[in-house]
């Protein structure tokens, strides 16, 4: 059998520079690339992190099977932890869903503290969010925090038109935001291949 957890450390992502947790705690979740940086979202609730990894031609790693096992020529190189778990940035746990504005914003998507999070370019909860935020960056908090929390899921970007939607599970539906970060449209997801309705 592969052993996925050599796949990804060892074999692509370099994480010799993650010095603060164990690998055992690296559970990669969701990804997003711009300007030749790979975004990876670690998703161990008590070791949430948004690292930072270099992807351009040079470094790409040459993947290549052997028997039960892959190589490869380098992995990429660990570059800096965007933004991480702490009492500066408590609504990043569990993170799932992660996508960067033109402009270098990253919203991310949490489970566990139900919410959708923006970070300014250097990674700090964006100060522009609404002034009710229950934590420092939050657009929208979905439900109390839940250990368990599985509704908050993918986040997707329109720049053409600067909307963010949101994935919801548990509600079934898709929740759209403007470039201002204020909450626009519901769209009710519906089973037999029917399309989504917007509500209200």
């Amino acid at each position: 059998d592969v052993n996925t957890s050599s796949l990804f450390t060892s074999t692509l992502l370099d994480i010799s520079g993650i010095d603060w947790i164990s690998s055992d705690d690296l559970h990669f979740r969701g990804l997003a690339i711009q300007d030749n940086i790979l975004y990876v979202a670690n998703s161990k609730k008590s070791a949430s992190f948004i690292g930072e990894w270099e992807c351009n031609q040079s470094n790409r790693p040459r993947a290549k099977k052997t028997n039960s096992s892959f190589a490869s020529d380098s992995g990429l190189k660990f570059l800096s932890n965007f933004t991480g778990l702490d009492s500066s940035n408590p609504g990043l746990v569990h993170p799932y869903g992660i996508r960067l504005n033109d402009d270098n914003f990253m919203y991310v998507t949490t489970q566990d503290t139900q919410a959708l999070l923006l970070y300014d370019s250097g990674g700090s909860p964006d100060s522009k969010t609404p002034a009710n935020s229950i934590y420092p960056g939050s657009v929208a908090v979905y439900g109390p925090f839940n250990e368990n929390g599985n509704g908050v899921r993918d986040v997707a970007i329109d720049d053409v038109n600067n909307l963010v939607f949101v994935a919801e599970e548990q509600l079934q539906m898709v929740l759209c935001y403007d470039a201002s970060n204020n909450f626009t449209n519901i769209f009710n997801i519906t089973y037999g291949g029917k399309d989504a309705e917007p509500i209200g």
